[in-house]
């Protein structure tokens, strides 16, 4: 199999795995998870009192819905730009009928009903402090493997009509191009680490100023924590007790990157440990998929839970990686990153 391929396959597989192995969990802490899961390795059914409802054992959330969308979208227009982003996440809304499903981030869920209303989507995103544009920015690495300045023009593109101020951007722009670094072939842990505080120290002089701590400040703090962590269980309870993993974009992307460093860029231990680890627990587990898949490939994704998320979610990621893999130089982006 194609090198390349494979790592477009395998990050596409790691993020809807994560989406769905962590959605049971997602806003629980670490207690209740192991009061009622014990410990999730594998697709569960949400708790009937849980803040998912209507949804079941393998279906996936905004996370993968919103990444779909936007390949489909960027492979239709070959072009990455602020007004077909918030057009596909327009469509996503009305085709899956999102703001009647318990998981339409509260930061989108306002942009899109104020885009509707015609404002502007490059100011719709100014109230924007989530993970939104983090969660569905992992395609965008992946278009522009080993290309940092076209990660990062494609990350400030989508996460403005939804989270246009600095900190989102700045988290956007971390996973885009730490992705981006994850698909050169002599990639390691450490340079895909590299690339994505590189990615938010320039994503961070974009968008609306916000009253946050910086993703790049808390992404090297939290790698401080886990430094000499025995395992990712150890690291992951540091990590929620200190960075702490609510849907702030300085909470989820930097525990993402410090559980990419302890996991050794294992997509499967990045997934399962999102998955337990309390706080927004599918979209942790699912863009550390999506980056641990970016730089070890295919043959590192768990087959038989690829086969059923797929099965459950009438998804072909085999399909959607081809697809994705010949938008690769054909797409650009409309943002200028100076």
């Amino acid at each position: 199999m194609d090198k390349l391929f494979s790592k477009v396959y395998g990050s596409l597989a790691g993020l809807v795995i994560g989406d769905v192995m962590g959605m049971p969990s997602e806003f629980m802490v670490p207690e209740q998870i192991k009061e009622q899961f014990g410990y999730i390795d594998t697709f569960r059914d949400p708790l009937v009192d849980h803040i998912h409802p209507d949804l079941k054992r393998g279906q996936i959330t905004d996370d993968s819905e919103q990444s779909i969308y936007l390949i489909e979208q960027y492979s239709k227009d070959k072009i990455i730009t602020v007004e077909n982003t918030a057009k596909a996440l327009q469509n996503w809304a009305k085709e899956t009928d999102a703001f009647n499903k318990s998981y339409i981030g509260p930061s989108t869920a306002k942009a899109l009903r104020n885009i509707e209303q015609g404002q502007n989507p490059r100011e719709t995103g100014f109230g924007g402090f989530t993970c939104g544009s983090a969660m569905r920015v992992a395609p965008v690495g992946l278009i522009h493997p080993g290309d940092f300045e076209g990660a990062l023009r494609g990350a400030i593109d989508s996460s403005l009509p939804t989270h246009g101020t600095d900190v989102a951007i700045s988290a956007a722009a971390a996973i885009a191009c730490g992705v981006s670094a994850a698909m050169k072939n002599e990639a390691t842990v450490t340079s895909v680490i590299s690339g994505a505080l590189e990615g938010a120290r320039q994503g961070a002089k974009h968008g609306k100023p916000a009253i946050a701590a910086s993703i790049e400040g808390r992404t090297k703090l939290a790698l401080e924590l886990v430094l000499n962590t025995k395992d990712i269980s150890e690291a992951g309870q540091l990590l929620y007790d200190y960075i702490g993993c609510g849907m702030d974009a300085n909470e989820v992307v930097p525990v993402v990157l410090a559980l990419f460093y302890v996991a050794k860029g294992d997509p499967m231990k990045l997934i399962r440990a999102g998955a337990n680890i309390g706080g927004d627990t599918d979209t942790i587990a699912a863009l550390g998929g999506a980056l641990g898949g970016a730089l070890q490939g295919i043959n590192h994704i768990d087959t038989e839970l690829l086969k059923e998320a797929e099965r459950i979610n009438n998804l072909d990621i085999n399909e959607l990686a081809n697809k994705l893999v010949g938008m690769i130089g054909m797409v650009k982006s409309s943002s200028q990153s100076e």
